[in-house]
């Protein structure tokens, strides 16, 4: 993240534009500069603030509460230091043990781990510090801080290339270096700092430290695994000319090279120390550096999981802090990404990205220091008409009219079948979806169609029988006659028997 002088603007309110396709609700605010959004076992939501602190939210009070203070020993001088990153444990119920990456007053970066003081409450205990990881650091910039837990239980950690510009060091290829990597490392040990999980890639090289999972990152600000797929996907700040999004497949056995700094993005940087045999990862998206276009510091999200939210259901949602534009990227029928923005905030505001236990989605505004959860923006009503009943007298279906207003191209469907039938429905109850082609939102709606009540009156020696028509029913006839005539509403109607 690009945490450009924010101490000194002038911050202003979010701002609504036409082409947003999401709305942001507040769900707290009066926050110190949020830059990381974690929750817990129990969906409790943890905000980060950059000082040193770790508030929780009350959602039924939307107050927040302080449950770790580290400001004595967090180093937040500069924009991009910090308390910077939070993980609870996947075993967090029964261990209480958190992760955080934050800069030290040395300036060093460090992964430690704390424990819950209680089984039955929230605050951390300060004094539990267990320092995992100390990562010199040789500039004030580039410091990353992401850390979370993957589906395999192992601890993964980004770390930026070391700051300064065009990373000098060339930390990010060096593999004897932690910075501009994904480390990846097992926690699960009281006896050692954090073991070495067996499969890391470089397990067994002299070369390359044991820990690197990935490398070839610059500045990773935020990065994320879909809770469905538990694709990985990393979102890296560029030097000046791009900005990218790489995906890594939950079937990957690590050893990603993501280019830097040979290459920005896709297009070469500085190759001077560089070997053209060496097989990179390039970005599955990327867009122009530019202060006053799309943006100039990518802020990494997640792949929506929310089943209530149709429209952003798959799709992973991202933004840039410098322009405050918020996209989301996904593939189409034909295998291609397809990226679309989907809502304008403020500009230097869009610090991070949260997601629920749940799959749904969060946003941090760091001068506002507020949290908003994020939902479709769906204007499209619709109500149903029933315009025909079912009848089995006479064999007819129902029929029903679908009512659209808030949209002039939508699509209408019924959940039960395939294709838009509105007509021929037999009696019962029916869900129907009304999609905004233009908004790719949905309403969702339900109604019945009724039976109506013609029965057959049949009459056979004083012993009357109601009957739908075309329904199985059993009916006595007298032995000399093979069938009877019912009349009913000006038609006859004949009741053969059954032998």
């Amino acid at each position: 993240m690009r945490l450009v002088t924010f101490l000194f603007l002038l911050f202003i309110s979010l701002i609504s534009f036409a082409q947003n396709k999401i709305n942001l609700d507040e769900i707290a605010s009066g926050l110190s500069i949020p830059v990381d959004l974690a929750f817990d076992n129990e969906n409790n939501m943890y905000v980060v603030e950059k000082g040193g602190k770790i508030k929780r939210i009350n959602f039924n009070s939307n107050q927040h509460e302080e449950v770790l203070n580290l400001t004595d020993r967090v180093n937040a001088g500069a924009n991009e230091r910090g308390l910077l990153g939070l993980a609870f444990h996947p075993d967090y119920a029964n261990n209480g043990y958190v992760f955080v990456n934050y800069t030290g007053n040395g300036g060093d970066t460090r992964i430690s781990r704390f424990k819950r003081i209680s089984n039955d409450g929230y605050d951390i205990d300060p004094s539990t510090e267990k320092v995992l990881m100390l990562i010199d650091q040789p500039f004030n910039n580039h410091n990353a801080g992401d850390l979370n837990f993957g589906v395999d239980g192992y601890l993964y950690i980004a770390m930026g290339d070391g700051g300064s510009g065009g990373d000098p060091q060339n930390k990010s290829q060096d593999a004897k270096d932690r910075l501009g990597k994904m480390l990846r490392i097992d926690v699960n040990t009281e006896t050692e700092l954090y073991l070495v999980p067996s499969d890391n890639p470089y397990i067994n090289a002299i070369d390359t430290l044991n820990e690197i999972w990935a490398m070839g990152l610059r500045n990773p600000w935020r990065f994320s695994f879909d809770q469905l797929t538990k694709d990985m996907w990393i979102a890296d700040v560029g030097q000046n000319r791009w900005e990218e999004l790489n995906f890594t497949p939950a079937t990957s056995t690590g050893g990603e090279n993501y280019g830097w700094r040979c290459y920005e993005a896709d297009q070469k940087y500085d190759f001077s120390e560089c070997d053209e045999s060496t097989e990179f990862t390039f970005p599955v998206h990327k867009y122009a550096t530019s202060s006053g276009g799309e943006g100039c510091s990518i802020t990494g999200g997640y792949v929506s999981r929310d089943t209530t939210q149709k429209s952003l259901y798959g799709k992973y949602i991202y933004g840039d802090f410098c322009s405050g534009n918020i996209w989301y990227i996904y593939k189409n029928d034909n295998g291609n990404y397809v990226n679309e923005k989907i809502y304008k905030l403020s500009t230097q505001e869009l610090s991070s990205f949260g997601q629920d236990n749940n799959g749904a989605m969060y946003a941090a505004a760091l001068g506002d220091g507020a949290v908003y959860k994020i939902s479709e923006k769906c204007s499209i009503v619709a109500n149903a008409n029933v315009i025909e009943a079912d009848s089995c007298f006479d064999n007819s279906g129902g029929e029903v009219q679908i009512n659209v207003s808030g949209s002039t191209d939508y699509t209408i469907r019924l959940k039960q079948f395939p294709f838009n039938t509105l007509t021929d429905l037999e009696h019962g109850i029916y869900e129907y979806e009304v999609l905004d082609n233009l908004s790719e939102c949905y309403f969702t709606g339900t109604f019945e169609i009724p039976l109506i009540d013609d029965t057959l009156i049949i009459n056979n020696g004083g012993d009357s029988i109601d009957a739908c028509f075309g329904a199985e029913f059993i009916i006595t006839i007298p032995y000399e006659l093979d069938s009877m005539h019912v009349f009913k509403d000006g038609f006859f109607y004949e009741v053969s028997s059954s032998e």
